[in-house]
């Protein structure tokens, strides 16, 4: 019985590729640095902003002695253009009403920077079922940690079994496998099939996921 959905944030619910490049790319270029595309950006996302950054300075074989000031300096740019080409994919707002109608509860477990996660959700989801949200912060470890899910599983007074994990990354999927319990994997976000084909099921689109959910409350 499913009683609990943790869905992953960027990749999964919105695509937020935009603004991360929009952001990054105008640090990197105060820096004197190669702005990216926004294929690097798909496939580095996933990691947290540290992990963004790090990669960005290893890939222009620059000291690593520059990620706390050009992070910094992102995180300050992404809080004000976290925006910039951000939409919502396609069936999720009608998913997560579904989720609603069947009483099961919804969360958000990510590696997006805590105070931009509670704005996205706050603006492009159903701000009324999203009341938790962990996302990356000072209090827990980022994932593949599972310290984020643990905590939303006591919240919610929640067995492991009777939860399922959503996202597009091997680093979801993982984190999912962590922590016991199922997880679905999401073919329209910024990870590769390959990524999340460990996943108990696949989907190709939001309907699907309703029925998975079905299925396993049967």
């Amino acid at each position: 019985m499913i009683k609990l959905v943790i869905f992953d944030l960027d990749g999964t619910l919105v695509n937020t590729l935009e603004g991360i490049r929009y952001s990054a790319n105008s640090v990197l270029k105060d820096f004197g640095l190669e702005e990216q595309s926004s294929e690097f950006y798909r496939k580095a996302i996933g990691h947290g902003a540290r992990g963004l950054v790090e990669t960005i300075i290893k890939k222009q074989s620059k000291s690593l002695d520059l990620v706390d000031e050009i992070l910094e300096k992102f995180l300050l740019n992404y809080n004000e253009n976290w925006m910039v080409g951000l939409y919502q994919y396609e069936g999720i707002e009608k998913l997560v009403s579904s989720l609603k109608q069947k009483g099961i509860k919804v969360a958000v477990n990510t590696n997006k920077p805590q105070n931009i996660a509670v704005k996205i959700v706050s603006n492009y989801c159903d701000s009324s079922m999203f009341k938790v949200i962990k996302g990356a912060c000072d209090d827990y470890e980022k994932k593949p940690s599972t310290q984020g899910v643990n905590l939303i599983l006591s919240e919610f007074k929640v067995l492991n079994n009777e939860c399922i994990y959503i996202g597009d990354s091997i680093v979801d999927v993982t984190t999912a496998k962590n922590a016991n319990i199922k997880s679905i994997g999401v073919l329209w976000g910024f990870g590769e099939k390959a990524d999340v084909e460990k996943a108990e099921y696949l989907v190709k689109s939001a309907d699907e996921i309703s029925q998975i959910i079905i299925d396993n409350n049967k």
